[in-house]
């Protein structure tokens, strides 16, 4: 691959397709050409994108690394159309133009992060997607957490973002090897089976009470549900069911739309002491006092 050099905004979605969109995240930190550095993260996205969306060519001065965490699609690139499912990771050199496109009757969840600077050619061709095809990964939840991290520190923008989202970025490549998932079980029944539950749960956490009624949406039996998380995820399905309603329930408290009591009943809490304790537990404070230490964090 050619080295990036200069950052390009992103491309601005057409009317169509925002309708399509049905959520949507985005961070710029760069916005001028650094062809000295050793490595700049200059921007990332989320997308939810619904069936039928299909993105425009997408091409930047940028490389950029992406990963679809949920649902299932196409990847196009010139003339080849290559599938992407939950867990596929792909990178797209500079000036490479690519089409992403939900062509199933499910959610798409997409996260882009750019990247360039005199160290990312060399970051890329060090690992196994230097040549644009997407593969398939295991550890799934560790790959959405990471992506997550590094758009949470570019949406915050503080004067450390840059080198808070450059570690995470780093890190997020010294582990790529150990998540790759060997090609043998790249189309095996247990890793259909553990895609197709892992989508099931991202596009319905809200509404889901337990790993039982998983099992029993995705036809198999409670004990493989949990065989397959063992074997390609690091977190159990009540772990990963549970981390998805409260990272949801922790946006909707930084929006302050909603009562306290109204965001554990959109998550699926009916006792909100109950979810009180949970939200505690995984986030260090208590709801309320959450709100409180978000709003000092803006304010400062």
């Amino acid at each position: 691959m050619n080295q990036a050099t200069f950052p390009r905004s992103a491309i601005e979605l057409t009317e169509p397709e925002s309708e399509l969109v049905e959520k949507r995240r985005e961070f710029d930190l760069e916005s001028r050409p650094h062809p000295s550095s050793d490595l700049k993260v200059y921007g990332g996205q989320l997308q939810v994108c619904s069936p039928g969306f299909h993105s425009i060519d997408s091409c930047f001065d940028q490389y950029t690394l992406n990963l679809i965490s949920a649902g299932q699609g196409t990847l196009r690139i010139g003339e080849e159309i290559m599938p992407l499912v939950a867990g596929s990771v792909f990178i797209a050199g500079p000036n490479h133009s690519y089409r992403i496109e939900n062509n199933s009757n499910t959610q798409l969840t997409h996260y882009q992060i750019r990247f360039s600077g005199d160290q990312a050619a060399k970051l890329v061709n060090s690992t196994f997607l230097s040549d644009n095809r997407p593969r398939n990964l295991h550890r799934l939840t560790w790959m959405k957490d990471t992506f997550s991290n590094i758009l949470e520190c570019g949406e915050n923008a503080c004067g450390n973002a840059q080198a808070a989202c450059k570690l995470l970025l780093e890190y997020l490549f010294t582990r790529l090897e150990s998540c790759k998932l060997p090609e043998a079980e790249n189309y095996s029944h247990a890793f259909t089976a553990f895609q197709k539950c892992s989508s099931y749960i991202e596009e319905n956490f809200r509404h889901i009470s337990g790993a039982h009624e998983i099992a029993d949406k995705c036809s198999i039996s409670h004990q493989y549900l949990c065989y397959l998380f063992k074997r390609f995820s690091e977190v159990t399905p009540t772990q990963t069911l549970l981390r998805l309603k409260l990272n949801h329930s922790a946006d909707l408290l930084r929006k302050g739309d909603l009562l306290i009591k109204e965001v554990a009943l959109e998550v699926g809490f009916e006792d909100q002491y109950y979810f009180s304790k949970r939200f505690k537990d995984y986030f260090g404070a208590s709801p309320r006092n959450f709100v409180g230490l978000e709003r000092e964090s803006l304010s400062a």
